[in-house]
């Protein structure tokens, strides 16, 4: 990566130079043309633009080829990084802020390299060749004028990043809830309408994106202020160049403030996207600031292999499931339940001691973990898709027989839907009653057949009956040292033997 850098900074210093040197050469042939040159002198310039035209834009391309390959390399594993972080708090951080901080937060980041570092190298290695050339060519003063212009534009960097950052905080703040807001319009629109509360939710978002409208255009003024400032530095520093120059005839007295425009066009640039590169740093901040504990996104790998030994310890309970545990847990609302499979599940940060075959799991690799305990989840989704592909998920390259064979164990057939195992699944499988969405989710989790699996509330939305049926089968269908841990507010009268029933 620290290549493709470096050879994209090279790159876009070279394309720089190469466009003021177009330009240079430009202006020398059409103001020396009158006169007449000689053929060598008029023939090496016309070779000179032509050559400059194309290394210009090549050279741009490679910047774009480098650099852009170095961000997005180093974007890919920004986000893995955060993914790491974000799925232990997943239960704390709204689930529109979850996705802008993992789409835009992530993708602002890289800004920072293409509109900032890279920039700023062009600027200052073609602002050095202007300064350079005015000297070799007898104009001190115009040598003056480019440093000054170049010296005061990009001062103002600073403080319009400075500006911009003083409102992008908030500007990122008011996105994040107006993402989160529409989110909760778009997932929840249906049950909003019908307690009457939809109109209520649009006008909050809509005064969220009024909130966040109003700063970006206080911004926008502030950021043009500058600009003014910034144009008025140019024009002076061009007007100096211009009289440093006058006196070195012609076609110099022309060259050398094509030369300093042409620089102070880059530097005016940089200005230009203080903006981006506020956001940018806001960003890189809440993302930086997003763990707050350790999160092993690379630990070790799980040791030994079939059904672990699981023991969590904390204040309120002490779960010790050997191999071949049968558990319900039931309880109230609030009591903990689904935040204790969280943490069995290792995306949630457990609150006492949790070993895994005598190993804290802390030290373990949580994806290496979540192959060994598995399960099904309250909030559990089903993709738009066929069913047969819903189910494979858990388990790709099943034969047909085992899905129906899960299919059966969760009560369900394949004609649960037009098609068979080939028909279609609305998004969320909206096209299925409640009771059937269930019990395809804990069809799709029998297939995954993790040593471990855990259940969070697999019989919701039944009826008593069908209820103690599914519980049964989750209990007993599974062979002798597998691993079973229900959730469930519904407790069946008679529970299979060997079933250990525990109330938080």
């Amino acid at each position: 990566m620290t290549r493709r850098l470096v050879l994209a900074g090279a790159a876009a210093s070279a394309a720089s130079l190469a466009s003021v040197a177009l330009v240079a050469t430009a202006v020398w042939l059409v103001v020396t043309a009158g006169g007449r040159p000689g053929i060598a002198a008029l023939s090496g310039a016309i070779v000179a633009v032509r050559a400059l035209a194309v290394s210009a834009g090549l050279l741009r391309y490679v910047e774009r080829l480098a650099g852009h390959d170095a961000v997005l390399a180093g974007l890919a594993d920004r986000r893995a990084r955060v993914v790491a972080d974000l799925v232990p708090r997943s239960t704390t951080i709204a689930r529109g802020r979850w996705v802008h901080r993992l789409v835009s937060d992530v993708d602002a980041v890289g800004d920072l390299v293409v509109r900032g570092v890279l920039p700023a190298v062009a600027v200052g290695l073609t602002g050095t060749a202007a300064v350079l050339l005015a000297l070799v060519a007898g104009a001190p003063a115009a040598a003056v004028a480019i440093t000054a212009g170049v010296v005061a534009v990009v001062a103002l960097v600073p403080v319009a990043v400075r500006r911009a950052g003083a409102r992008a905080e908030g500007i990122a703040v008011g996105r994040e809830e107006l993402s989160a807001a529409a989110l909760e319009i778009t997932r929840a629109g249906t049950d909003l309408a019908v307690f009457g509360a939809l109109d209520r939710a649009e006008r909050a978002a809509g005064a969220c994106a009024a909130r966040v409208g109003a700063a970006e255009r206080t911004a926008a003024r502030e950021q043009g202020v500058l600009r003014g400032v910034a144009g008025l530095t140019v024009a002076a520093a061009l007007a100096g160049s211009v009289a440093g120059a006058a006196h070195l005839g012609p076609a110099w007295a022309a060259v050398v403030p094509v030369v300093v425009s042409a620089v102070l066009a880059e530097a005016f640039a940089l200005l230009v996207a203080a903006p981006r590169l506020a956001v940018a740093r806001a960003a890189r901040r809440r993302l930086d600031s997003i763990g707050t504990g350790p999160v092993p996104a690379h630990g070790d790998g799980v040791p030994g292999g079939g059904t672990p030994h699981l023991r969590l310890r904390d204040p309120a309970l002490d779960l010790d499931l050997p191999p071949g545990s049968r558990v319900l847990l039931s309880g109230p609302s609030g009591s903990g339940k689904s935040t204790l499979l969280a943490a069995l599940w290792r995306v949630r940060e457990p609150v006492g001691e949790y070993t895994l075959d005598g190993v804290d799991v802390r030290t373990l690799d949580p994806g290496a973990v979540r192959e060994r305990v598995g399960g099904l989840w309250q909030d559990a989704h089903l993709p738009r898709s066929t069913l047969r592909d819903a189910l494979l998920i858990a388990r790709p390259g099943r034969s047909d027989d085992a899905l129906r064979a899960a299919l059966a164990a969760a009560d369900l057939t394949p004609d649960v839907v037009d098609g068979g195992l080939d028909g279609a699944l609305a998004e969320g499988a909206e096209n299925l009653s409640g009771g059937q969405r269930r019990r395809l989710l804990v069809a799709r989790t029998l297939l995954a057949d993790h040593p471990v699996q855990l259940f969070d509330e697999p019989a919701e939305g039944l009826a008593p009956a069908d209820a103690d049926r599914l519980l049964h089968t989750l209990f007993t269908l599974r062979p002798p040292g597998r691993t079973v841990v229900v959730v469930s507010h519904h407790v069946p009268a008679d529970l299979p033997a060997g079933v250990r029933h525990l109330t938080l």
